[in-house]
C-alpha cells in the first residue's frame, strides 16, 4: 500500500513542477499566438468617386484638313475636358453634331456624329467633307481619368481616340 501512495504523491508532484514550464517566456500567451504591440491593419478597398459630369458644350469650328480627318485630341484641365476633332462628313449638307457625353463605367465618353441639314429640296455637294468641332465637358471637381472620343459616320461607329489624365 505504501507503493501506491508513493506513485500517487510523485505523480502530483511531477505534474506540478512541470506546470509552469509549458508557456514559453518569449511573451506568447501558451496558445502559439504571439501578441503585437501595434494593431494589425486590414487593407481595404476605398471606392472611387468619380468627377459628376456637369454639361457638355458643342461647337462647331469650320472645315479642317484632310490630314486630320477621324481624329480628336483630349486636353485635361482643373475640372473640364476639352476634345477638338475633325469628323469625316459624307457630303456638303452634314456636319457634327454632339450625340451624347456621359459616363460608360468609369470613362467619360463624348459621341459625336454627323447630321443631314439640308431642307428637303436641297441639293448637297456630293464630296466629303471635314468638319472642325469642340466639345467642352465641365466637371463638379477634378476630371474623369479616362476619356474616349467617338465619331458616327457613313463609315461606320469608331473611336477615334482614348485619354488618360
Amino acid at each position: 500500500m505504501k507503493r501506491r501512495t508513493l506513485l500517487a504523491t510523485l505523480g502530483t508532484v511531477s505534474t506540478g513542477a512541470v506546470a509552469g514550464c509549458t508557456g514559453g517566456t518569449d511573451g506568447s500567451d501558451g496558445s502559439g499566438s504571439t501578441p503585437t504591440d501595434a494593431p494589425t491593419d486590414t487593407p481595404t478597398d476605398t471606392p472611387t468617386t468619380r468627377p459628376a459630369h456637369r454639361e457638355a458644350t458643342f461647337t462647331r469650328e469650320g472645315d479642317c484638313d484632310e490630314s486630320a480627318a477621324g481624329s480628336a485630341q483630349v486636353a485635361f484641365g482643373d475640372a473640364f475636358v476639352d476634345v477638338e476633332g475633325c469628323l469625316t462628313a459624307r457630303d456638303g449638307c452634314h456636319y457634327p453634331a454632339l450625340a451624347d457625353a456621359s459616363y460608360e463605367g468609369d470613362v467619360f465618353r463624348v459621341v459625336v456624329e454627323e447630321v443631314d441639314e439640308s431642307d428637303p429640296d436641297e441639293m448637297c455637294t456630293e464630296a466629303i467633307e471635314y468638319r472642325a468641332y469642340e466639345v467642352e465637358a465641365t466637371f463638379d471637381s477634378g476630371t474623369p481619368e479616362t476619356v474616349e472620343v467617338v465619331h458616327v459616320t457613313a463609315q461606320g461607329r469608331e473611336t477615334v481616340a482614348k485619354a488618360h489624365d
